[in-house]
């Protein structure tokens, strides 16, 4: 049951990263930041705009999961990505339940270009994430300082830097006991099984 609920939580946080109130980021992109391509022929981007296009998925998701509307995830995200945003976000609604997070602290450890018109990005995340019940407001399952480790992979689709893909590794903590390492099935669960 506590396995089920981390991944549950592991799930909706990824999928929540979009960060309501994140204390430690670089300032929001600006609308549009998908669609901008770089200079070169294979299509490059500073990493200042890999980070932008992250933050701004990060910020969408955690909007997308208060107002249970993930359409404003293909802003940033490949339909794919977004539709397991919505998947998650919709198997919690049935439990009437939304997930409300908030990134903390987002670093960003390694932005490669391991192909043309392709980047991947590796951050480490601290989450603070609980499910609240649509009908009463009761909240549940509240996890604070959630440490997730997290590849984004972006790619040139006609002109637009989308996220298509993310996976996650989470911390699963018991009490009395040191952290123990997790790979759930893909980032915050709502990305999982895939990656």
């Amino acid at each position: 049951m506590i396995r089920t609920v981390h991944w549950t939580v592991l799930i909706a946080l990824l999928l929540s990263l979009p960060l309501a109130g994140c204390t430690e980021k670089s300032p929001a992109p600006k609308q549009g930041a998908a669609e901008r391509t770089g200079g070169g022929a294979a299509g490059t981007i500073p990493d200042t705009m890999v980070k932008q296009i992250i933050e701004r998925y990060n910020q969408l998701l955690i909007g997308g999961y208060m107002s249970m509307n993930m359409t404003p995830l293909q802003e940033v995200a490949s339909q794919e990505v977004a539709m397991k945003a919505y998947y998650h976000m919709a198997a919690l609604g049935e439990g009437n339940n939304r997930l409300v997070s908030q990134l903390k602290k987002i670093d960003f450890k390694e932005i490669v270009s391991p192909a043309a018109g392709t980047y991947q990005a590796i951050t480490r995340e601290v989450w603070d994430f609980a499910h609240v019940n649509i009908k009463t407001g009761a909240t549940s399952n509240e996890q604070k300082n959630y440490v997730y480790d997290v590849v984004y992979t972006l790619e040139n689709k006609k002109g637009r830097w989308l996220l298509t893909s993310i996976s996650a590794v989470g911390e699963e903590r018991d009490k009395g006991k040191s952290p123990k390492r997790t790979l759930p099935g893909g980032p915050a669960a709502h990305q999982g099984m895939s990656r």
